[in-house]
């Protein structure tokens, strides 16, 4: 599934599978055609010095690629999936780093070419491909960004089962307009949208794009995705708006560690209206990051359904008066049976929904090559939180909301984002972010959201992939 093209000009055009030993000799030879076309406008001619560098360079790939197969192949029977796709991925980087150094110009991409059913496998549904860079057509009014920063999500999980394939995998990021033949962009907006999993991205005139003003105080570019973007947003309307608190209520957030989580906690705390704030997360050592917000932490990781509800309830004696579920997870339904009398449920995502009852795996009969074992396929039958949600909806003394950004009248949103700069440049709300660096790890990061106790972990706050750099960063600053 390979395929290497030269142009009349003499430009690669590259578009290769790094699956197996077809797509590392595949990359081998296109990266010593790309050297070979430096040194001669014929390449292929017998007397050209191109072709001299084409075959010391291929027969240099020949001899790595008994390394690849090597390192592809499971070390013994009892390897897991996970173990083997950190294999995929160490080969992946060390392609893709002399990739960066050979062909700086490609655009590098993660495609989905199958839906998965559980997690995704990398080399059998997410697939690394190496393209020529796209060119925007005048004609067509299109614009070309370049990525530099994504933050993929829970919902693009779901997002994965959508044809039609191969496409890139979907994710919101910020970018850097390039080129533009369209009016309404400029070259050097900075535009937030459904930019994927690659280096640039094409788009026509109708493209929905959001231009966002470079001035970040010196923050990082990923706040436009966080903090000041979509889930700044929910948190913000959410609380003010729909949960509405009142003095010495009791507030309880789920996934408190989490992108939107992290916000509402941060928020409610400079409200100083909350008599008691519960905030649940994962894993222990995220409670950390929740100590200076809440007056209790509650850690799931290794409790049963039974000891995460006695838990919840030690942790809100006085029962729950606001709510804000990010999961639908067993804290969340421990919390539905502790709700006073008028309490107010702000609903946003249902993440245990997109893990298929908190235990999202890769399905059996996608195993990987060579026999590699799976996990039991995973199920998307409603989590037991969502199911006493739905039965608790029936009861009127009760508030329940779900949240959409798409739901917010214009107000609402000018106001919270006024709110949320302000109260970042004065400090008393900060990003956390959970970064990871190059496009090469696009799938480890997006993994992480749903590996639970499983490596790669989590480290809490917002998952930030950064992929490169706006054209006015200075040289000290795309080091760092």
């Amino acid at each position: 599934n390979s395929k290497i093209e030269m142009s009349a000009d003499g430009d690669l055009l590259l578009r290769c599978s790094l699956v197996g030993a077809a797509g590392a000799l595949a990359v081998t030879a296109a990266t010593a055609m790309h050297r070979a076309t430096q040194h001669s406008s014929d390449p292929l001619s017998s007397n050209s010095r191109g072709r001299g560098s084409l075959f010391h360079n291929v027969s240099q790939g020949l001899a790595a690629l008994s390394d690849w197969t090597t390192a592809a192949e499971p070390v013994d029977a009892d390897q897991t999936a996970e173990e083997h796709q950190q294999q995929y991925l160490a080969r992946l980087i060390a392609l893709y780093n002399d990739l960066d150094e050979q062909i700086p110009d490609a655009n590098r991409a993660w495609f989905v070419v199958q839906p998965p059913q559980g997690l995704p496998v990398l080399g059998r549904h997410l697939q690394f491909h190496v393209c020529a860079q796209p060119e925007p057509s005048e004609d067509e009014e299109q614009v070309l960004v370049r990525v530099l920063r994504l933050t993929p999500r829970p919902r693009d999980r779901l997002r994965l089962d959508l044809g039609p394939f191969p496409k890139v995998v979907p994710c919101i990021g910020i970018g850097e307009v390039e080129k533009s033949f369209c009016d309404r962009f400029a070259e050097g907006d900075l535009v937030v949208g459904q930019l994927g999993w690659q280096d640039y991205a094409l788009f026509g005139p109708e493209a929905a794009l959001e231009v966002v003003s470079r001035d970040d105080h010196g923050l990082d570019l990923g706040i436009h995705l966080g903090l000041w973007g979509d889930p700044g947003l929910l948190a913000h309307v959410g609380l003010h708006h729909y949960l509405k608190p009142q003095a010495g209520e009791t507030l309880l957030v789920t996934s408190a560690a989490g992108c939107v989580g992290l916000i509402v906690v941060q928020l409610a705390a400079n409200l100083d209206v909350f008599g008691h704030v519960v905030g649940v997360c994962g894993a222990e050592e995220k409670r950390s990051l929740l100590a200076a917000y809440c007056h209790a932490v509650v850690c799931t990781e290794g409790k049963s359904v039974v000891e995460i509800r006695e838990a919840v309830e030690a942790a809100a004696p006085n029962g729950v008066d606001c709510l804000f579920d990010t999961t639908g997870c067993p804290a969340a339904q421990a919390a539905l049976h502790l709700l006073n009398p008028g309490a107010r449920v702000a609903i946003c995502g249902q993440t245990a929904l997109v893990n298929g009852n908190l235990g999202l795996q890769a399905a059996e009969s996608d195993a990987v090559p060579d026999g590699v074992p799976q996990q039991r396929p995973a199920t998307f039958s409603l989590p037991s939180g969502m199911v006493s949600l739905l039965q608790w909806c029936h009861d009127d003394r009760l508030s329940f909301q779900s949240l959409s950004v798409q739901d917010f009248d214009q107000q609402q949103v000018e106001e919270a984002r006024q709110d949320l700069v302000q109260l970042t440049v004065e400090g008393k709300v900060l990003p956390v972010y959970d970064s990871h660096k190059g496009l090469e790890h696009a799938a480890e990061a997006f993994l992480s959201l749903f590996h639970g106790t499983q490596a790669p972990r989590r480290r809490g706050g917002q998952l930030c992939l950064h992929v490169g750099q706006p054209s006015w960063a200075s040289d000290k600053e795309e080091q760092e």
